[in-house]
């Protein structure tokens, strides 16, 4: 585990804290932490994306054949549509996850759709 998820959790655990202490007291500044810990867990977070965009690319680029190559990126939307939905769904905008969720499923259809079709067009030339 790196430090940086170490620190995420710590902060998470905190602020879920300081939340409940603050919203048992029925202070008004509850939201304020909330918003001022999410900006220190995106922080943290985004320090690993460059190695992280590094890493993908060279899976992309070093994957032999399409289908390897689609199968990166069916990969890629998921994640990318997953952690989006769960953004918008902590941000309390429930359909705006759902709708990212589906697109996300729709274009991992489009992109495993030629692929599919390629097995069909296959298995229909071997039996017939």
């Amino acid at each position: 585990m790196s430090s940086a998820f170490l620190s995420v959790l710590g902060i998470a655990i905190s602020v879920s804290v300081c939340s409940l202490l603050l919203k048992g007291l029925g202070s008004s500044v509850t939201p304020v932490v909330v918003c001022i810990g999410a900006v220190g867990i995106i922080s943290l977070c985004t320090s690993g994306l460059v190695s992280l965009g590094q890493t993908v690319d060279r899976l992309i680029t070093g994957a032999t054949g399409e289908y390897a190559r689609r199968a990166v990126k069916i990969i890629g939307v998921g994640y990318l549509s997953g952690i989006c939905a769960d953004a918008c769904d902590t941000l309390g905008q429930a359909s705006i996850s759902r709708a990212v969720l589906l697109a996300g499923r729709l274009e991992i259809l489009l992109l495993a759709l030629p692929c599919f079709l390629e097995i069909l067009d296959l298995s229909i030339g071997l039996i017939g």
